[in-house]
């Protein structure tokens, strides 16, 4: 079975290329080139626990965008990697998008009002979290330890599609199997399904598989969120399960959530989030955040995290400074 679905993928991946081959020289000549970037610093002046560094880069990267045509549209970000302390190739996509302004198109008589794919390297979407994966977009300094424990900013190459309505919001993609390990070569594949009620709420779930190229080392994420938005109080939370194994047998099983309030007042925020998370039945870290933040200028923001752990009684105090360019 798993040399079928490596042909097919092959198959669906060199089809790609010439796609993009072909449409590429084409379309070159058209639209602008648009560069922006964004760039955090953090500080850590308080950690119990442990004795890291003050101070640290947080992440940094640098977008080159190019419209091609009303569809059509490629994107490069070079990206900063904490861990290897050097820049790498973050993303790069490219993407065809159909979005329908037809004024008869209305109501229920227009389901989808946008489609599209995107070839390359992205973020995948899976829950809500991969969309704050930037640090502009984070209203708090660290990511939820639910979601940082089960897909961590997954980032891989492959295929997605997307597809949005006014009530409705899809996403199908089949990519590298990284979702296991980066040692594991391998498949995934998985999708988010979300329903938009009138009354600014939304709930969506989301499911992936990935397995080895023998078939043998598998896992399964899944997760469950919803989100809310009344005037400038805003609410989400989610759930999330990791379940890796090697065949009928279970390596190990981590699932938590977390659940966040935010207060906008102007250029000023306020954020609670408390979250939870075991490890194949193993209570771990319980922890409860309390952040703030102020847009200083257009394209500067200042915020702070206060994050104690409930069950070992580690805190910590972080300050962020995140510069858009």
């Amino acid at each position: 079975m798993h040399k079928i679905t490596q042909i097919c993928w092959e198959i669906i991946i060199y089809g790609l290329a010439v796609l993009v081959l072909g449409v590429l020289p084409n379309l070159a000549a058209a639209g602008d080139t648009e560069i922006c970037g964004f760039a955090d610093f953090v500080a850590t002046p308080l950690q119990n626990g442990g004795s890291p560094s003050p101070f640290a880069m947080g992440q940094a990267e640098l977008d080159f965008t190019r419209k091609l045509d009303p569809h059509w549209q490629a994107c490069i970000a070079v990206a900063f990697d904490a861990e290897a302390e050097a820049f790498g190739l973050g993303a790069w996509t490219l993407t065809y998008a159909v979005e329908r302004h037809d004024e008869s198109c209305c109501g229920s008589r227009c389901f989808v009002h946008s489609t599209g794919f995107t070839v390359g390297r992205f973020d995948v979407p899976v829950g809500i979290d991969w969309l704050v994966y930037p640090s502009p977009s984070r209203l708090l300094v660290t990511a939820p330890v639910a979601a940082d424990a089960t897909h961590a900013g997954w980032n891989d190459q492959g295929f997605l599609a997307l597809f949005e309505g006014k009530r409705f919001f899809g996403a199908a993609f089949l990519t590298n199997g990284t979702l296991l390990t980066e040692e594991v070569p391998g498949q995934a594949a998985g999708g988010r399904i979300a329903i938009r009620y009138p009354c600014c709420l939304e709930i969506g779930i989301s499911g992936a598989a990935a397995w080895n190229v023998d078939d043998l080392h598998r896992a399964t994420l899944k997760g469950a969120d919803i989100q809310a938005r009344l005037g400038s109080l805003g609410l989400k939370g989610e759930y999330l399960e990791l379940r890796d194994g090697i065949g009928t047998d279970d390596l190990g099983v981590r699932a938590g959530f977390y659940s966040q309030v935010h207060l906008q007042s102007g250029r000023n925020h306020v954020v609670l989030r408390y979250g939870a998370l075991t490890t194949s039945g193993n209570a771990r870290p319980r922890p409860l955040s309390l952040g703030a933040g102020r847009e200083i200028a257009p394209g500067l923001q200042l915020r702070c995290q206060y994050e104690d752990d409930t069950v070992s009684s580690a805190d910590r105090l972080l300050v962020q400074t995140v510069v858009l360019f």
